[in-house]
C-alpha cells in the first residue's frame, strides 16, 4: 500500500496557542502544489482511502486545500500526531486501522515537524529520515505485515 506522509504548508510565526497557527498565503500555494504533485503521483481518478490529520488549524486547513484537488475517501483527526506525538504509539494506532480495513490501497497523513521526520524513521526499513520543509510530502510502499517500508516520490517546494 502507499502511505504519503505530509507536512502542512508555511504557518503564521510563532505564536499562542500554536494549535491556532494559520496558513499563510504562501502556504496555501506550497499545499496546492503538493497536492497537484501527490495526484499525479497517485494517478489520475485514486482515491486517498484514509487521511489521518493532527487537529491543528494549519494541518486542518493543509487538509482542506488538499482535498480540493484530492478525494479523500475517511478522515480521522488525531492528536497522536500533534509535533510532539511519539511515532511509535501512532505506528501501532495506524497498524490497527489498516488491520480493520485490509482493502486500504493508499493511506495519507498530515502533521508537523518534528513528528513527520521521526514518524518516516520509525516506519523506513533502513530507518533514514529526512528534513521536511513546509507541504513536503513523501510516498512509502508501506507493507502493514513486516510493518515497514521503503520511500519513493519526494515533493519538496
Amino acid at each position: 500500500m502507499k502511505l504519503a506522509i505530509m507536512r502542512h504548508g508555511q504557518a503564521e510565526v510563532l505564536s499562542e496557542p500554536d494549535e491556532t497557527r494559520a496558513l499563510t498565503v504562501l502556504g496555501k500555494q506550497q499545499v496546492s502544489d503538493a497536492s497537484n504533485w501527490l495526484a499525479k503521483q497517485l494517478g489520475e481518478n485514486t482515491k486517498i482511502d484514509l487521511a489521518l490529520v493532527s487537529p491543528y488549524l494549519r494541518t486542518q486547513q493543509t487538509y482542506d486545500e488538499l482535498t480540493s484537488v484530492v478525494n479523500v475517501v475517511t478522515k480521522i483527526d488525531t492528536s497522536d500526531i500533534v509535533p510532539e506525538g511519539d511515532p511509535a504509539i501512532f505506528h501501532d494506532y495506524l497498524d490497527a486501522l489498516i488491520s480493520q480495513s485490509p482493502s486500504y490501497e493508499t493511506v495519507l497523513v498530515i502533521s508537523h515537524m518534528p513528528f513527520v521526520c521521526y514518524f518516516l524513521e520509525e516506519i523506513s526499513k533502513s530507518k533514514k529520515s529526512m528534513l521536511f520543509d513546509t507541504s513536503s510530502t513523501v510516498i512509502v510502499e508501506y507493507d502493514p505485515t513486516d510493518r515497514n517500508g521503503d520511500g519513493g516520490e519526494t515533493f519538496h517546494p
